[in-house]
């Protein structure tokens, strides 16, 4: 089993973080790059089912939002996936009040077991870089948002 966290300082407001990973689930290809095609299946109350085609790969995840307290997280379950099973979570932990100046973390944990004798080295080649950049885009987004 692979797991691996990375973490981020944001300098924005809870709800500014919670809209903009919301936005992300929407709308992945705006935040990772080699998304090809996304397309939602079906919504539920708390989330829905997405089905995102990458490197020739389609991939089936159910995407739930969850808020605990005052945390908030998205969750992507792998549903289908030709490497993979597991669950990846951006988590947004608040800083000590909500304010653009006070930053809150935002964690992204990743839980894979791969499918296949070659399946995790071919999902970590570019891994870490990509996780990295997507936290920094989405960190980039919401302190851009929350200084309009």
């Amino acid at each position: 089993m692979r797991k691996d966290n990375y973490a981020v300082s944001v300098h924005a407001r809870i709800g500014t973080l919670w809209r903009i990973l919301r936005e992300k689930a929407e709308h992945p290809e705006e935040y990772m790059p080699g998304i090809e095609e996304t397309r939602i299946v079906e919504r539920f109350p708390e989330g829905f089912l997405r089905e995102t085609v990458t490197r020739g790969m389609t991939i089936l995840e159910r995407v739930s939002f969850e808020k605990e307290g005052e945390g908030h997280k998205v969750v992507y379950r792998l549903v289908e996936h030709p490497l993979m099973k597991g669950v990846v979570e951006y988590r947004i932990v608040p800083g000590s009040r909500d304010s653009p100046v006070t930053p809150v973390t935002l964690n992204l944990l990743i839980h894979w077991v791969p499918v296949g004798d070659d399946a995790e080295m071919e999902v970590i080649r570019d891994m870490d870089e990509a996780m990295q950049r997507s936290l920094e885009t989405i960190r980039d987004k919401a302190e851009a948002a929350d200084r309009e």
